[in-house]
């Protein structure tokens, strides 16, 4: 079984020598995703909503250079810097998974790549 990585230009570039994401077989391994803009990979200003938004919009972009879909995402690990955050990253985690969401894990962490205030990577299960 083949080892596949997956890059696209619509995320941003990672960080250090890592792929986007790699799909082994019907797993789809997505990398920390940051609140970065691709086209110049400055972090995108503004409180948790706003960066939860862009960190699930770059998912989104690199999920779909896979060819998968959110609804195949199984597992979200998420990376917050404020626990009295979570419950703003949690509302845009809802509407980008309004039904049937993923098993997910928060960890708070004292910082992030780039003085980020979250970071999201995923799992997800392709057919």
């Amino acid at each position: 079984m083949p080892k596949l990585t997956v890059q696209t230009s619509n995320a941003p570039a990672p960080l250090g020598h890592l792929a986007q994401a790699v799909r082994m077989g019907p797993l789809l391994f997505i990398s920390g995703q940051l609140p970065t803009r691709p086209e110049d990979g400055h972090i995108e200003e503004g409180g948790m909503r706003k960066q939860a938004y862009k960190v699930l919009h770059n998912l989104y972009q690199v999920l779909a250079a896979a060819g998968a879909q959110p609804v195949q995402v199984v597992k979200l690990t998420v990376y917050l810097t404020d626990p009295t955050s979570e419950k703003y990253a949690d509302e845009e985690i809802k509407r980008f998974y309004p039904e049937e969401p993923p098993a997910r894990t928060t960890v708070f962490v004292h910082a992030l790549p780039k003085m980020a205030k979250i970071q999201i990577d995923a799992i997800a299960v392709l057919a």
